[in-house]
């Protein structure tokens, strides 16, 4: 493989949602997405393709170099210093140049500058138990995708890593990842709306994720964003008639700001 190592230059991603890939191919399996407005770090190049770092949460993949617009170190660094601005509605006509009919449409969760529709990630208000669960909601019915964090398919991690985003909580984009933080809850009974529920497989893995609404309720992307009931065994499906994740734990986010980027 031609792999040309870089002196880590940056990149934005200009479009509105793109594909980053485990291997430099279009069958790849995706492992995330990047969506507009989020930067990155160009760390190899082989071909029409570059294997990126994102800022967001470090995640590493593929992309095609089309999809993607390198900057400056100095653009970089300016916009490091630059709080983080979310949209918050569902799909947003971005005007690309002022004076033209062109338009952008642009996500849910994606990073932009045009105040009337931000959501500001760095607010004064606390992030709070009820906020995460109003913007969980929003999400319900909306397709699985692996690797997808956008209203137009996702999955388990990437629906909670952007519900947190949007309520000013970095996390990881993975569920094992993502388990690692905050605080944990020892007993069902002790948790709330907006804490998170971890599955793992057979052999102790985390492999799943979801987001308590209470009264013995969950929300998770499992063929698409929707509601189950939640016991100590795990999650029951009521269309199945059985358990279709087994609880490994729980954990608490809202209790403290969290910065964890990887």
């Amino acid at each position: 493989m031609n792999i040309k190592i870089l002196d880590t230059p940056y990149g934005i991603c200009h479009l509105s949602v793109v594909p980053v890939r485990l291997a430099p191919d279009e069958g790849a399996e995706m492992v995330t997405q990047l969506l507009f407005g989020e930067l990155l770090q160009v760390l190899e190049k082989h071909n029409s393709w570059s294997y990126i770092r994102l800022l967001f949460d470090n995640t590493e993949g593929w992309v095609d170099n089309n999809q993607i617009t390198e900057i400056s170190d100095k653009d970089y660094r300016k916009s490091l210093k630059k709080k983080d601005k979310y949209a918050h509605k569902w799909l947003t006509n971005l005007r690309l140049k002022t004076g033209d009919d062109l338009f952008l449409h642009i996500p849910k969760g994606a990073t932009f500058s045009h105040n009337h529709l931000l959501h500001t990630s760095q607010s004064t208000q606390r992030p709070s138990n009820k906020g995460v669960v109003a913007t969980a909601l929003e999400y319900l019915n909306v397709p699985y995708l692996s690797g997808g964090k956008t209203p137009f398919g996702i999955d388990a991690s990437g629906l909670v890593q952007m519900v947190f985003k949007l309520n000013g909580i970095h996390l990881p984009r993975t569920a094992d990842r993502q388990a690692l933080c905050g605080s944990a809850i020892s007993f069902i009974e002790e948790s709330q709306a907006g804490d998170l529920a971890f599955f793992d497989d057979e052999e102790g893995n985390i492999i799943h994720v979801g987001i308590l609404l209470g009264d013995n309720k969950i929300i998770h992307s499992y063929g698409k964003v929707r509601i189950d009931r939640l016991d100590h065994i795990g999650i029951f499906n009521s269309e199945l008639r059985n358990y279709t994740h087994q609880l490994r734990t729980m954990r608490t986010m809202v209790s403290e700001k969290l910065t964890t980027k990887g």
